[in-house]
């Protein structure tokens, strides 16, 4: 039977290990999470493009950087906004949904929505952003070929 100090315990070392551990919570400013495309996005700041995911890797925290995240290294297959100097870049995203990251996976194609890392070479994307698979990013292509007629 489980008492109420054991309640309190449970609670109190789950606080602790949360506040040691870190923890990396998600809340997008002003859209929903996987918000739809719309003109906010297709600004001078936002690099929109579709791509095929090549490698997923984990950037560990350091003393330098406070939370991990994940490098993806993506192939660049159409480019709706923005320049891309490079077809292979890498992306920056949350390590998971929990900490604004895109669910990226290994031989997929995705319609990404980006900005430029100010403190380093990647491009960051999360779910606060449309990014999306491919396959299901229907919607957000109609809108841009609506908006470049």
């Amino acid at each position: 039977m489980t008492t109420p100090m054991t309640i309190k315990a449970i609670l109190f070392v789950s606080l602790l290990l949360g506040t040691i551990t870190g923890s990396y919570a998600c809340a997008c400013q002003e859209e929903a999470y996987a918000p739809s495309m719309s003109e906010k996005f297709m600004t001078v700041n936002h690099q929109v493009f579709t791509a095929k995911v090549l490698k997923i890797k984990t950037a560990k925290k350091t003393k330098k950087r406070r939370y991990p995240f994940l490098k993806v290294r993506v192939e660049v297959t159409q480019i709706y906004n923005g320049e891309l100097k490079r077809k292979k870049v890498w992306i920056k995203t949350g390590i998971s949904r929990i900490a604004c990251g895109v669910s990226f996976r290994e031989g997929h194609d995705y319609f990404i929505v980006a900005q430029q890392d100010d403190f380093s070479k990647y491009l960051l994307t999360s779910i606060c952003t449309p990014t999306r698979l491919l396959a299901v990013a229907k919607k957000e292509i109609e809108f841009i070929e609506a908006q470049t007629k």
